[in-house]
């Protein structure tokens, strides 16, 4: 019996060495790199990550380490990878720097964690991207990338900050992204590649991101699921805008901050939306003609999102448009408790609101609303608007409104 337990105990002991020998984790700078900002340590970091993908654990680094190509991670069987900087930099000079993608043979499903780290550009013009996690080109249904994590990471100078192609779950927290200067710059790009295609980017969470310029989230093709909450853009050109034709659904921004010369929230095609107790405000440089701070829907393409709810959202320093702050096309929507300040402009709406022509379950319920120093509410002829206390302050008087339901059949 003794023997026997020795042999057990012996046996624990081997595969537990086997275990720990299949997770290597590196201190990149015991592979070679100076990370002294002068040398090129990309050649040391490639070989870390090339180890690290065959057999999956962490990478550490430390001081400012020049990455003057691509670290490019492209492996069919490639394990779950952690880099922790340390408060280290990464230092690029107009390139890609992480570059993370699953071919289309790819049998795994790997993690990828980022944190404590900052990614500069410093060859003074905004170039290439700082992250990327790419599954697009993944056939099978249950492999690639899977729930990655950027945490405490800074990005500064880069035309893209972080890209999540046909990702999902990804939780992207205490992130600030800077890249002021130019207008088409994403700070990050949530993408799907085609909802035909059953590839979607679904689920992703923004907690604690700070943009500084251009496009703060961008969102492209086929999206179910984004939540961002408590995040902010100054200065830039949207806070959320979508370019996409497919359908799709599942947008959530609660206690944000947006100042985008072009507009706040602008989403064309998506249903089930809650944009809950966000903030707008103006931009030092000031507003287009034709800004909004919330936008959903396209009356003019007949495009009326279905599941919409607009609650407790203040408008502020929007003098300079000439358009309503709040434009909504919509059915089955409750816009209730949002509030415009400031409109110089008494003939132009505080809301332009409408519903699908000849429909008559698909209303909005307007109520609580205040629209200080403005034209009030403006409703597509045909639109069924329920609601009542929606405040107005015209040009020479105080007034609630009321909407009447629509008649009934």
């Amino acid at each position: 019996m003794r023997h026997r337990l020795a042999l057990i105990c012996l046996a624990t002991m081997l595969l537990a060495d086997v275990g720990l020998a299949q997770a290597a984790d590196i201190d990149v700078h015991s592979v070679g790199a100076a990370c002294d900002g002068r040398h090129d340590d990309q050649p040391a970091f490639q070989s870390a990550l090339d180890r690290l993908s065959a057999d999956g654990g962490e990478l550490v680094f430390s001081g400012t380490c020049r990455i003057d190509r691509p670290l490019i991670v492209h492996d069919t069987n490639m394990q779950s990878i952690t880099i922790d900087g340390r408060g280290g930099t990464l230092l690029s000079h107009g390139n890609d720097i992480l570059h993370f993608s699953l071919p289309a043979d790819t049998h795994t499903s790997p993690t990828v964690a980022l944190r404590d780290i900052r990614l500069k550009n410093d060859s003074g013009h905004l170039a290439g991207s700082a992250i990327v996690l790419d599954n697009a080109a993944v056939t099978g249904t249950s492999a690639g990338f899977q729930s990655p994590t950027i945490r405490d990471v800074i990005i500064d100078g880069f035309l893209r900050g972080i890209v999540l192609h046909d990702v999902g779950s990804a939780l992207v927290s205490h992130v600030t992204i800077t890249d002021v200067g130019n207008p088409q710059s994403e700070a990050i790009r949530i993408e799907g590649s085609s909802s035909k295609r059953n590839h979607w980017a679904n689920n992703n969470f923004f907690e604690n991101v700070t943009v500084v310029g251009g496009y703060g989230f961008h969102l492209v093709g086929a999206i179910q699921g984004v939540n961002i909450t408590n995040s902010k853009v100054m200065l830039g050109t949207y806070g959320v805008k979508d370019d996409n034709d497919d359908s799709t659904e599942g947008v959530q921004i609660t206690a944000s901050y947006f100042e985008g010369h072009d507009g706040g929230i602008v989403l064309r095609n998506y249903s089930l939306v809650q944009f809950n107790g966000n903030s707008f405000d103006s931009t030092p440089n000031g507003l287009a003609r034709d800004w909004h701070a919330i936008a959903i829907g396209d009356e003019s393409a007949n495009i009326y999102p279905m599941g919409i709810q607009i609650i407790g959202n203040q408008v502020s320093g929007f003098g300079q448009t000439t358009s309503p702050p709040f434009q909504i096309a919509a059915g089955q929507a409750v816009v209730s408790g949002n509030m415009a300040i400031g409109l110089a402009d008494h003939d132009r709406a505080c809301m332009r609101l409408a519903t699908p022509e000849n429909a008559k379950n698909d209303a909005i319920v307007l109520s609580g609303n205040d629209c200080w120093a403005a034209h009030g509410y403006d409703i597509r002829p045909g639109s069924h608007i329920i609601g009542d206390s929606n405040a107005w302050t015209g040009p020479h008087h105080d007034t609630l409104i009321r909407f009447p339901p629509p008649p009934l059949p």
